[in-house]
């Protein structure tokens, strides 16, 4: 999004919301457009702390750059990536904690959902097993993805 001042903060509230529902859309659109092949195996992997922590550093540098006028920056435009990178973790985290995966935030929404169907609480030692299961599952699965990640990090480079 190019940048562009405004005069009030009402202004940004509609392009805020534009983007976080475009961000949003793209994200949960990611494993249709990768078993239909427009996105590479490449272009989806997910990054763990270390693959979050290079983008960090080349945002901040991209963004000191800009605005430093000893390199050629402090250009009328200075990059925003560090708040990009925050926003796009933000909305990252949150959408992820909405999935129906026991053990977050979704899986409860959906268990909730269930007992409404069903018009009566499902047993606690069935919500404490599937719970249980799925926080096993899901700290494997990290477990994985941030081993990969200190293996071989997500080479992503800031334009």
């Amino acid at each position: 999004n190019p940048y562009r001042p405004v005069e009030t903060f009402w202004e940004t509230i509609p392009v805020s919301v534009q983007a976080t529902y475009g961000f949003t859309e793209q994200m949960l659109a990611m494993p249709g457009r990768l078993i239909a092949g427009t996105l590479s195996p490449e272009e989806a992997q997910m990054g763990g702390p270390r693959t979050i922590w290079i983008l960090f550093q080349q945002a901040v540098a991209k963004d000191s750059e800009s605005r430093d006028p000893a390199t050629g920056g402090a250009s009328p435009q200075p990059s925003y990536y560090t708040l990009l990178l925050i926003i796009s973790l933000t909305i990252s985290v949150g959408v992820l904690n909405l999935l129906p995966i026991p053990a977050l935030d979704g899986g409860r929404i959906f268990m909730s959902l269930i007992e409404i169907v069903i018009r009566r609480p499902i047993p606690g030692r069935y919500q404490t097993a599937i719970n249980s299961i799925g926080f096993v599952v899901l700290l494997v699965v990290l477990g994985i993805f941030y081993i990969k990640d200190f293996i071989s990090p997500v080479a992503i480079t800031l334009p």
